[in-house]
């Protein structure tokens, strides 16, 4: 069962078999060997990918149940709750502005779950197993994945008083092609003094250089040190809440979800009482 479930999430033999660490040969014997033993085929391959029959689809969803029951066992239960840990991947200024604030409140509500909070701009994984949930600023167009909207990040150019709002900073350059990048570029006409990896450093920089960068509106709220450049360019990012679609049942992600969902709920709840 497990090599069906693995060719599915991943839609090559080769691609499974690297997910379960044998070869691609293993998981096409263990696959024909479901088929012979049923007397019926499971998958066939079209345009080089592997697609579920109705058998193998129905074989898939047993597969996905059976993989939750051993995993809530393995897991165990205090005081009614499930347990165990998940991982959550999203950029860095997410995570300290909007979970990290509401974390001892979640910990309270649920003590048997640990989370993983994880900071990258790098897109891991939700099919390998790489991340349990991620918070993205994109909706995905590829691969088996269910995307709810959270919230629309605005991004606006900010720079310290009597700074100089001709000069910024950037990101790497392998991310120039980002809204925000792009917009902060096309608009002053000139390289970034400095680039650096994410926007906690691209606010310490600006702030220690006097100079402009482009920033979420929702990081820099109420910081007195910077002020938003008048007349200057904006651009709005989406927030989207990322998780697998075999695991839309898991009952311990979906709490999860949920408090994400109530994270920035309450953020905007407070931003707008502010203003």
């Amino acid at each position: 069962m497990r090599y069906l479930l693995a060719l599915e999430r991943t839609g090559s033999a080769q691609a499974a078999a690297d997910l379960l660490r044998t070869s691609a040969t293993t998981v096409s014997r263990k696959i024909s060997a479901i088929s012979e033993r049923l007397n019926e085929q499971v998958v066939v391959k079209t345009n080089n990918q592997w697609v579920l029959t109705p058998l193998g689809r129905r074989l898939f969803n047993i597969g996905v149940r059976l993989e939750k029951s051993i995993a809530d066992l393995g897991d165990g239960y205090i005081s009614g709750e499930h347990s165990g840990e998940i991982m959550i991947t999203s950029l860095d200024f997410i995570n300290r502005t909007i979970l990290f604030p509401r974390l001892h409140d979640f910990h309270t509500n649920y003590p048997a779950i640990k989370l993983n909070l994880h900071s990258s701009n790098a897109n891991l994984s939700l099919a390998f197993g790489e991340a349990d949930v991620a918070i993205r600023l994109a909706r995905p167009t590829s691969g088996r994945l269910h995307a709810k909207k959270l919230s629309d990040l605005k991004y606006s150019f900010f720079c310290p008083k009597g700074g100089k709002a001709t000069e910024w900073i950037g990101r790497e350059e392998k991310l120039g092609w980002i809204p925000e990048v792009k917009m902060a570029g096309d608009y002053l006409e000139t390289p970034p003094i400095l680039r650096v990896t994410d926007h906690k450093a691209a606010l310490d920089a600006c702030k220690r250089l006097k100079v402009a960068a482009v920033l979420p509106e929702m990081m820099v709220h109420g910081d007195a040190e910077i002020e938003r450049m008048p007349d200057t360019p904006t651009t709005v990012r989406e927030a989207w809440l990322v998780t697998h679609e075999s695991r839309l049942k898991d009952p311990k992600l979906n709490v999860v979800k949920q408090w994400i969902e109530a994270c920035f709920a309450d953020f905007q709840s407070g931003q707008n009482e502010a203003h």
